[in-house]
């Protein structure tokens, strides 16, 4: 039997983090977590994961920052966007390969993570 799929969370707010966390175990996804946008990106280097799951706003790298790094280096990762960003600046969507505004519908991301790693 093969290892299970992994996602790398990140997001600065640790609680939204968790959440994910447990929704994705929930459908047998392996998780690794990070709290801000360079760690996501160190994460990112040393797992590789089959799915990037990011906030907008953080610090140190904000999510379309991680976004461009990651889509360098494996143009194949797949990166969904969940924020709550409502501010003036308009965010990229193009980097991502789907965007959920929090709050969101823990069901509908778990279908659209299933149907990725598949």
């Amino acid at each position: 039997m093969g290892s299970l799929p992994t996602v790398l969370v990140v997001d600065d707010h640790q609680e939204t983090v968790h959440l994910l966390a447990k929704c994705l175990e929930k459908i047998s996804i392996c998780t690794l977590k990070a709290f801000d946008g360079k760690s996501g990106w160190e994460q990112f280097q040393a797992n590789e994961p089959e799915l990037v799951i990011t906030d907008f706003t953080m610090p140190y790298l904000d999510g379309v920052e991680l976004a461009k790094l990651i889509k360098n280096k494996s143009p194949q990762t797949k990166i969904f966007l969940v924020s709550g960003y409502n501010g003036k600046k308009k965010i990229d969507t193009s980097l991502f390969d789907k965007v959920f505004s929090k709050p969101f519908n823990v069901r509908s991301l778990q279908q659209s993570v299933m149907a990725i790693i598949e």
